[in-house]
């Protein structure tokens, strides 16, 4: 069940089935280090549609987006791999995007 979650996300239509799949990562993380390690790619992905999608503006709540943001701080980013695709993505994003991701890490202070 797990993996067959992991593999679909980030989901398109409800936003808050990823504020849950984004929830349920951390809970694993703290449990089972390392399971989520397979599916980091997708996560990524995953936390940054709750950061900077337009169209999520008014349904996740800056609160649970700064929560992200530790989380990315916390776990994604430790693997210098998984750090370096979030930069890459960080540079693909439009200048909208990049301004509310910088925005909502600004506001997390490095570890």
């Amino acid at each position: 069940m797990f993996n067959r979650v992991m593999s679909v996300i980030p989901f398109e239509s409800d936003p808050t089935e990823n504020e849950t799949v984004i929830k349920f990562c951390m809970n694993q993380n703290n449990l089972t280090p390392g399971r989520l390690e397979p599916h980091m790619e997708k996560i990524i992905l995953t936390c940054l549609k709750i950061l900077v999608d337009s169209r999520l503006v008014n349904d996740t709540s800056d609160d649970f987006r700064i929560l992200t943001v530790k989380f990315i701080k916390n776990v994604v980013m430790q693997e210098e791999a998984h750090k370096q695709r979030l930069m890459a993505l960080h540079q693909a994003m439009s200048p909208y995007e990049a301004d509310r991701f910088t925005r909502f890490f600004a506001m997390v202070p490095d570890l």
